[in-house]
């Protein structure tokens, strides 16, 4: 038995023979190196190895996803996502045992199945983790890698972002709308959409805006991880934009009858939902699809331009490691090195 870091956070892993003679290995989550939380994670370590070494791998798909789900580490708003993910997946490919569940199972299912590409792969991706999860708690004794079938259309790091003209096209179209500001407040910002609605007055502090918790489904929680937890330096620009913004505010409130200490709010003074956000953005004319954590990307991209460093962009965004970040960032500055080379060929330096 031993504890390690996983991913930012503790977990005690234990080997053991199954009945094949092959050695595997589970892990649980530890929630503070305490003789303890210790004791807890050594009963439940050894729970896991009696379900796998006694025939683990006869757990039916929705029990997995159950497990997977209700896992004490997961915030209730990813739970819900989870719950969203896998039930059209379960409609697609039935309540198998998980030692079914293999490529030709999956692949045979979806093939049968009239989704796009686009979401056939989702299903792959989403099956693949709760596999990879299966194998690693020891419900399953296996796991599987299934490849994501190819896709016609695959969508440019471009598309990840809007460029200071695009976002301009798309405020001017939301304008006179609280969409406009917290739209404008996003894309100044990097901030994820909830951690955006989540914000009050008191959040604001002299120079900074404190970031410490995120909005659901119309309730406040903590931060989505421990790096989301930052403090925002307000710029010049953004300092601007919510002197204008908090005069529109103060109107808006007088004439609603509003009373909050959100600083975004809707129409009658409540949360700004996400759903309905993204349902809004869908009215506007853009080439590019858009929805809120495109203006995070967008965020990103500006900073990027300006020469900020990727370490910089992260600590603003609040991220601890992004793929995304990292893409927008070398494309961005590999597209201004390419700039720059045809600029020097368009000039000479000596006569």
């Amino acid at each position: 038995m031993w504890i390690q870091e996983s991913r930012g956070k503790l977990r005690m892993y234990e080997r053991f023979t199954d009945t094949d003679g092959k050695v595997r290995r589970v892990s649980v989550p530890l929630i503070k190196d305490s003789p303890k939380d210790r004791k807890a994670a050594y009963a439940e370590l050894m729970e896991k190895i009696k379900i796998a070494a006694s025939g683990g791998s006869e757990i039916r798909y929705e029990d997995l996803v159950r497990k997977y789900i209700d896992r004490p580490e997961i915030k209730e708003s990813t739970r819900a996502t989870y719950r969203t993910t896998y039930k059209p997946i379960g409609e697609v490919i039935g309540n198998p045992l998980v030692s079914e569940i293999t490529t030709a199972f999956v692949k045979r299912k979806l093939s049968e199945c009239d989704k796009s590409a686009a979401t056939k792969n989702r299903y792959i991706q989403s099956i693949n983790n709760l596999l990879r999860f299966g194998f690693e708690f020891g419900y399953c004794s296996d796991t599987l890698h299934i490849k994501p079938t190819k896709v016609r259309k695959v969508e440019s790091i471009e598309d990840k972002y809007l460029t200071s003209e695009e976002l301009a096209a798309v405020l001017d179209q939301m304008d006179g709308t609280v969409y406009f500001w917290f739209t404008k407040f996003m894309a100044l910002t990097g901030c994820r959409i909830g951690e955006a609605a989540a914000l009050t007055l008191q959040d604001i502090d002299g120079d900074y805006i404190q970031i410490n918790k995120t909005a659901w489904n119309g309730r406040v929680q903590t931060a989505k991880t421990e790096s989301s937890e930052r403090t925002i330096y307000i710029q010049d620009e953004l300092r601007a934009m919510l002197m204008e913004y908090m005069k529109w505010r103060n109107i808006h409130m007088f004439a609603y009858g509003i009373r909050t200490d959100l600083l975004f709010m809707n129409q009658w003074g409540n949360m700004i939902s996400a759903p309905v956000y993204d349902r809004y953005v869908k009215t506007i004319k853009s080439d590019k699809r858009l929805h809120a954590h495109l203006f995070r990307h967008t965020h990103a991209s500006l900073l990027a331009e300006a020469g900020y460093s990727l370490e910089a962009i992260s600590r603003r965004l609040g991220h601890s490691d992004s793929d995304i970040t990292k893409k927008i960032y070398l494309h961005i500055t590999e597209k201004m090195r390419k700039q720059d080379e045809e600029k020097l060929n368009q000039i000479r330096l000596i006569n």
